[in-house]
């Protein structure tokens, strides 16, 4: 890719936390460096979101802040569903707001409940692509 790729990296802690859980077992860990490496193949990253209920996941806070993810917090009492409305909201924002800041838009996520107003959004100011676990 050139060097004009920008790449946004929107994470579904939770749902990746759960998805990696059932399929790996209780004790596996997610390799947050493999899913930035291979953003960084797409273009340059150059901005990295992780969406959870920080109050529940305090304790694996440290590891995606010493990659540089900025850590939104959504309540997890507003439903199932706040952490993806969330990401879709603040993609959008960023989209629209911003369209030539990204070029790329990368979700990952292990939860397909919002995958097509994501591909939606995305498609019409960038490539969205998706990491699913």
């Amino acid at each position: 890719m050139g060097q004009d790729t920008q790449v946004a990296v929107f994470i579904d802690y939770d749902n990746i936390e759960i998805s990696v859980e059932e399929t790996f077992g209780k004790n596996t860990d997610v390799d947050w460096t493999r899913i930035f490496n291979y953003a960084s193949q797409l273009g340059r990253v150059v901005l990295r979101r992780a969406y959870a209920d920080w109050a529940e996941a305090a304790g694996k806070q440290r590891q995606l802040l010493n990659l540089g993810v900025e850590l939104v917090h959504v309540n997890s009492k507003r439903g199932k569903n706040a952490a993806d409305i969330r990401i879709v909201i603040d993609a959008l924002e960023l989209l629209y707001g911003e369209k030539d800041a990204f070029t790329h838009v990368l979700l990952v996520s292990g939860d397909g409940d919002f995958t097509g107003a994501w591909c939606t959004a995305c498609a019409r100011t960038a490539r969205p692509s998706s990491v699913w676990a």
